[in-house]
């Protein structure tokens, strides 16, 4: 994800930050927007991992926060498409923000894969 994130020339982000008990994998700065990175040990391997997930995104929501969840494979094999998908959210969540980013890097995730 930092890779995409420097690739791409995406919006400023944290990593691991603390919310409401929780631990984020990224929060891009000056946004409610928080990007998951889902691994397949302890978020999709069984059931229990998949509700605890469902139940931190709505208690998240709650708070006005936005929960993407990306896999390995979505951003190792299919980078510039979680570049679009991450610039478009930015776009509508954070207008300003996502102008700011909108140069180069948002022209290569359009025009790569």
């Amino acid at each position: 994800m930092r890779r995409l994130f420097e690739d791409y020339r995406l919006p400023p982000y944290e990593f691991h930050v603390p919310i409401a008990g929780y631990v984020v994998d990224f929060l891009i700065i000056g946004t409610p927007i928080v990007l998951e990175c889902d691994g397949w040990e302890f978020h999709a391997k069984t059931r229990a991992q998949q509700q605890a997930d469902a139940v931190r995104d709505a208690r998240l929501a709650g708070l006005g926060y936005l929960c993407l969840r990306f896999t390995y494979h979505q951003i190792v094999r299919r980078p510039a498409e979680q570049a679009r998908r991450i610039l478009a959210v930015v776009q509508t969540w954070a207008p300003d923000l996502g102008a700011l980013s909108s140069g180069s890097g948002s022209d290569r995730a359009q025009n790569a894969e």
